[in-house]
């Protein structure tokens, strides 16, 4: 089960010279390449220069930037130090507050998956974190999930790759598969519907307000045209562009895998969002998928970042064993294709 990387135009990886921007900052609006069933991916020819690294036990941490005309991304490429990449993971991470709470427990899968001989390449979105500032869309991101997807094969040797998708960054990671009709997806409590998570993020508002006996929010009909009339808002300190808006909106998470049959691993957490999964598995297998759920004893991340005790309450051996898992199944998914 082998996704090959194409090559043609310009990306590099560099050292810290980047810029860095906030959440949703707007640009000049881009199209989404190689990003819908039938179209033809943006082929990208890769060099690669990193300029921080680390050693932590057996794994290479390499921090830097990709830079192509769009902007530059900043990434952390994860490898085995003493030995040749098997192949390689790209994580699409969540959105907005779930970034701030994934963000370990990405760190963590990293390293596990790097110490086995896979690597791994986390990232910021266009507009988000220290990446450069740009358009924010799920098509947005799903073309800087391959650009990065690109670099760091090139960078690790490898020819094979997977993705993860973490929260709602599972609609970024699935669409990404339409330039990798091969590539092993793997979902982390995924939001299923678009539509939904940001009516959930709206909602937020009303139950931080709640909880902190705070004045009560602005409605939302005031807040969504707002939205349009500005072309961003504030919710809860975090930008929402109309960009963004408007795909989440748009977008189902079984219309984003394409019909080429796909190994699919699901690890739903506890929550709301592990009750719309049936549906979409049962699509899933009848386009030919192979399809794994596995549900995991941990609760959906709140829309807030939670307290320290909160984040305490978590136990570490689920944790480990939501790693360990991953790591077997990817593992297995490209053996099984040798």
């Amino acid at each position: 089960m082998t996704s090959r990387i194409p090559t043609e135009e310009a990306v590099t990886l560099v050292g810290a010279a980047a810029g860095g921007s906030t959440e949703g900052s707007r640009g000049e609006p881009e199209a989404d390449r190689g990003l819908e069933p039938g179209a033809t991916p943006a082929h990208r020819d890769v060099s690669l220069a990193n300029s921080a690294r680390t050693v932590v036990g057996t794994v290479l941490e390499e921090a830097g930037f990709v830079v192509r005309p769009e902007g530059s991304l900043f990434v952390v490429l994860h490898r085995p130090a003493d030995r040749p990449a098997s192949g390689l993971l790209t994580v699409c991470g969540s959105l907005f507050a779930e970034q701030h709470t994934d963000y370990r427990r990405e760190v963590r899968l990293a390293r596990t998956l790097a110490a086995a001989g896979v690597a791994v390449v986390r990232f910021h979105y266009r507009g988000v974190g220290n990446s450069d500032a740009g358009t924010a869309s799920l098509g947005a991101f799903g073309q800087d999930a391959l650009d990065v997807t690109l670099s760091a094969s090139r960078s690790a040797g490898v020819s094979r790759v997977a993705f993860l998708g973490v929260g709602v960054g599972s609609l970024i990671a699935s669409r990404a598969l339409f330039s990798h009709p091969d590539a092993p997806l793997l979902l982390w409590k995924p939001v299923v519907d678009g539509r939904d998570f940001i009516r959930g993020f709206f909602r937020a508002r009303l139950v931080a307000a709640t909880r902190s006996r705070g004045p009560r929010p602005v409605p939302t009909a005031e807040l969504l045209t707002r939205l349009t009339r500005e072309g961003e808002v504030d919710v809860m300190g975090f930008t929402l562009a109309s960009s963004m808006y408007e795909s989440l909106n748009g977008c189902h998470l079984a219309q984003t895998v394409p019909e080429h049959p796909h190994p699919i691993l699901v690890q739903s957490f506890q929550g709301r969002r592990a009750a719309g999964l049936e549906q979409v598995v049962a699509e899933w297998k009848r386009r030919g998928c192979r399809v794994d759920v596995e549900p995991v004893k941990l609760a959906e991340d709140p829309w807030f970042i939670p307290t320290a005790a909160e984040v305490a309450a978590f136990v570490l051996a689920t944790e480990e064993q939501l790693m360990a898992s991953a790591r077997d199944w990817l593992i297995d998914a490209w053996r099984s294709d040798e």
